[in-house]
């Protein structure tokens, strides 16, 4: 089926789904909650019964009934099994020589693989790497530690180990780097335990730059002790830190660029790269400046303010200075922009927004304020191919092109 599950809390959780697996195909999500598996409750069940439940014959189904953050009813998500081959890394060479690999998970063979992959991608003529860890749900840590060790130079801290008691040990990188380039790690909520200690590894040794959104936060590390039964106890004996860093335990692992929506994740890693940004616009929460590529232009209102924690942007202030023509129907209470042949239509009075004739989900709102447009910061760039970049704690947004 695909996904690596826990107990969290309580509760049987998804740490990730697989990549192209049936469950990841099917909509689960990191953190879903699973309440029931074909209708039988599994609420307070161990997580290898749910496993039993779950695992059957390729080209079956099951439904499974699961609680989401932000969701008010549960959902009901089937999936069809399917035998599962997912590769533990796969490389290859992106255009303008970026080299590309992405990592299942950790395997005891995976920094073999991984060393053989950037070999591979350097001697084609990769001249700056993306690791991607997305969806990784972990695996053995002292294969990430190794992993992390091909990037960094000698005597750089790893990780921390800690138990009960306190600082048990600390893990520090032993041999010379496999390659310098520029290294991006990409990252996302199913990134979890081992795929967690690298990017934390890579992120405070100053090596790499750490794109995506927040990950899972699982930094335990469990032992399995056989019993004589013939069953297995199964407990958390320690847990790892980033070095010189905080917990990875329950908060995770912060990107760099935080950039919460998958589709724009390796797009933002490119351009960081490459050459590629044509123009960069800061706009500071309630302030009557932005910054374009640097230079400040004054505003008559706010080009950004924030509501109920979502973003919104002024249409007449952000969007002109991409380029993109604007038309602006007074009577009509709508502004239509204009992207190549699409047609993109507000309507702030109604809080709609048309894509070619359709109207698009509500999370895409749009409103007035002092007969200003302000649009979800979303939507510039779902529709227009913008990257949005937010820091709600300096309470910023920059938009990228």
């Amino acid at each position: 089926m695909g996904m690596v599950i826990e107990e969290i809390e309580g509760w049987v959780t998804v740490v990730a789904p697989m990549r192209g697996s049936p469950a990841e195909e099917a909509g689960i999500r990191p953190r879903d909650r699973i309440v029931a598996v074909d209708g039988e409750p599994v609420v307070g069940k161990p997580v290898e019964k749910v496993t039993y439940l779950v695992r059957g014959e390729p080209d079956t189904t099951v439904n499974l009934t699961v609680m989401r953050e932000g969701e008010e009813h549960y959902l009901q998500i089937t999936i069809v099994r399917e035998e599962i081959v997912i590769p533990t890394v796969e490389p290859r060479l992106l255009p303008d020589d970026v080299g590309y690999i992405t990592v299942a998970n950790f395997a005891r063979e995976t920094p073999d693989l991984v060393e053989e992959a950037v070999r591979d991608l350097l001697s084609e003529g990769a001249d700056s790497l993306i690791l991607d860890l997305r969806r990784n749900a972990g695996g053995y840590l002292a294969a990430a530690i190794r992993v992390a060790d091909l990037f960094l130079r000698p005597g750089v801290a790893i990780l921390d180990i800690y138990d009960r008691h306190g600082a048990v040990g600390s893990h520090i990188s032993t041999v010379d780097p496999i390659t310098e380039v520029p290294l991006v790690v990409l990252v996302d909520g199913g990134s979890a335990s081992a795929s967690e200690a690298v990017a934390a590894a890579l992120r405070q040794g100053g090596r790499a730059t750490i794109v995506g959104d927040r990950t899972f936060g699982k930094g335990t590390i469990q032992t399995t002790l056989p019993l004589p039964s013939g069953g297995v106890l199964r407990f958390t004996a320690a847990e790892f830190r980033a070095a010189r860093g905080g917990p990875v335990e329950s908060r995770g692992v912060l990107a760099h660029m935080l950039i919460p929506h998958p589709e724009a994740q390796l797009p933002r890693a490119l351009m960081h790269l490459g050459p590629g940004v044509t123009q960069r616009v800061r706009l500071r929460e309630d302030s009557n400046f932005l910054h374009c590529n640097g230079d400040p232009v004054h505003l008559q209102q706010p080009g950004v303010i924030r509501d109920n924690g979502v973003y919104y942007v002024s249409v007449r202030d952000v969007v002109g200075v991409f380029g993109y023509p604007v038309l602006w129907d007074e009577d009509a209470h709508r502004i239509a922009v204009l992207d190549g042949e699409r047609r993109v239509e507000l309507c702030p009075g109604r809080g709609n927004v048309w894509v070619d004739g359709v109207l698009q989900p509500d999370t895409y709102s749009v409103f007035t304020r002092k007969g200003r447009a302000y649009a979800c910061a979303d939507f510039l760039w779902d529709f227009l191919g913008l990257i949005a970049e937010r820091d709600p704690g300096e309470r910023w947004v920059e938009l990228i092109k």
